[in-house]
């Protein structure tokens, strides 16, 4: 399950399963939230989904359930919105502390361009996503709403 795709139906939640994925070994509280969150989708596009569709938002329920009961110990010491929002900050400050807004025009002959300009939009665009799956608490406060657009932003230039 972990590993397979979602359903084309399903392509909405596609960029939090991604996120996920990719910090489920270093964050796996924050992974485990942006799977919650890309379920929290799913059930709203219920109306429009398949029955095959639903064998996969079914065994994505099941997946989330057994990884709750394993990261019971970790969410006891913090609350889970507040280990996202830290993280997601963080992750926006290290992007920011590493880009070079003043490169306007990308030039394949600078090793920035090249190496690191990928890796910080990726960053960015990560902090974007774990921001949003905030708004599973609370609605964005107006900063976090603001870094994320910024994010997001930057993340496509």
């Amino acid at each position: 399950m972990a590993s397979q795709q979602p359903p084309p139906a399903l392509e909405p939640m596609r960029v939090y399963l991604d996120r996920s994925r990719e910090l489920q070994a270093a964050k796996p509280i924050v992974a485990h939230y942006l799977r919650v969150f890309a379920m929290n989708i799913a059930l709203q596009l219920r109306s429009r989904l398949r029955p095959a569709d639903l064998v996969y938002v079914s065994s994505l329920m099941d997946s989330l359930e057994q990884e709750r009961t394993q990261l019971e110990a970790q969410r006891a010491a913090k609350h889970p919105q507040e280990t996202i929002r830290e993280f997601a900050i963080d992750l926006s400050n290290r992007a920011r502390s590493a880009d070079k807004p003043e490169v306007s025009i990308p030039n394949p002959s600078q090793r920035w361009t090249i190496v690191d300009a990928p890796k910080v939009a990726q960053a960015y665009h990560a902090s974007a996503v774990v921001l949003d799956s905030l708004r599973q608490f609370a609605p964005l406060a107006p900063d976090l709403a603001q870094r994320q657009q910024s994010a997001h932003k930057r993340s496509q230039q």
